[in-house]
């Protein structure tokens, strides 16, 4: 994974069957300074997860949102972590940014600050 200077989203959540019922989404690349678009599927005020890796040759790194979800919730509640929980009942598009500052070690170092857009579709 690492080899091939591309570091693959690890998907998280509270656990594997709220992942499947409660939110989709497709992994991107995490190499610092990169900017990145992802869509996640999510169901109406329900809370989905994503995990995004802190080890395997990464070194500092701190993540926020930017940009706040116009119909629900977007947070880091760690380091490793990002949330959304759209607004109960609502059902459409939403979007969010995320800005992470990070350094890999993996084969060079590399520094710099990526913008993840996430484009979220919000199911019934």
């Amino acid at each position: 994974m690492v080899r091939s200077g591309v570091i693959a989203l690890l998907l998280g959540s509270q656990g594997a069957p709220a992942l499947a019922a409660d939110c989709s989404f497709a992994a991107f690349s995490t190499v610092p300074s990169v900017d990145m678009t992802t869509r996640w599927t999510v169901r109406s005020g329900r809370p989905c997860d994503m995990t995004v890796p802190v080890n395997d040759g990464i070194g500092a790194s701190s993540m926020i949102v930017v940009d706040q979800a116009g119909d629900g919730t977007a947070s880091t509640p760690t380091e490793s972590r990002i949330r959304y929980v759209s607004r109960p009942g609502f059902v459409g598009h939403d979007r969010f940014v995320i800005s992470r500052t990070a350094e890999s070690m993996a084969r060079r170092v590399l520094r710099g600050t990526a913008h993840w857009t996430v484009e979220v579709d919000v199911v019934p």
